[in-house]
């Protein structure tokens, strides 16, 4: 009697042992499962949102400090682009800037990663400063012509995040150009776009030299 006691209590005891390790792997793989969803989105936003916030201090002159969010200090002091002077000379009227980032799986336990992006920045228009205009020699009215400003390094690149310790967050620690984009055969939507950008840009020209000739006419 008591021997079929004891196989009971076993079979008891292995029954609750058996459904609390179920629970206990299903709460593990739920965790798991958030935690790389988290991370993977982290990564992949902070990638896009790095990459145009870059763009946009190099082409608008903007203190490189203001960065510290998105990318680790040994970065914003290192990194060619932020540090260049390419674009000192020009004021920035219109760019347009794309950043595609392959899907990633990003697991709990890694604090470093390293993504594949493609960037492009085109239609890069804007016009002289007035210092780069004066070292130049331009008159007032050339210098308030739109220009095309120097083409950007676009191509796929591989993009190096860590996960800082102090507020566990991601931030882009290094940028590695691997190959320029391929040309490729143009879609219908891409044409259409840059018709419109060409309408935009013609209309905006139009309207500049309509400003100046009534800015003349005002000083006669």
């Amino acid at each position: 009697m008591s021997d079929k006691r004891g196989v009971t209590v076993a079979k008891s005891i292995l029954y609750i042992l058996t459904r609390v390790i179920i629970v206990v792997v299903i709460a593990v793989l739920l965790w798991m499962g958030f935690n790389i969803g988290m991370n993977s989105m982290n990564v992949y936003m902070i990638t896009k949102d790095a990459c145009s916030r870059r763009a946009d201090a190099v082409l608008k002159n903007a203190n490189p400090d203001t960065l510290s969010k998105l990318f680790t200090q040994d970065f914003i002091l290192s990194d060619a682009v932020l540090n260049s002077d390419t674009y000192e000379d020009y004021t920035l009227t219109n760019y347009y800037e794309r950043t595609d980032v392959d899907r990633i799986i990003v697991w709990p336990w890694q604090n470093k990663v390293t993504v594949k992006i493609t960037e492009e920045v085109m239609d890069l228009t804007g016009t002289y400063t007035a210092e780069a205009a004066e070292r130049m020699g331009l008159s007032e009215e050339e210098a308030m012509q739109t220009v095309e400003l120097p083409a950007w390094q676009n191509g796929e690149y591989k993009v190096t995040l860590v996960k800082e310790e102090d507020s566990d967050s991601w931030a882009v620690d290094a940028m590695e150009f691997v190959t320029p984009i391929e040309q490729a055969e143009q879609k219908p939507w891409e044409i259409a776009l840059e018709e419109k950008r060409e309408q935009e840009r013609a209309e905006q020209e139009a309207k500049d030299a309509e400003r100046r000739e009534a800015e003349t006419q005002a000083a006669e």
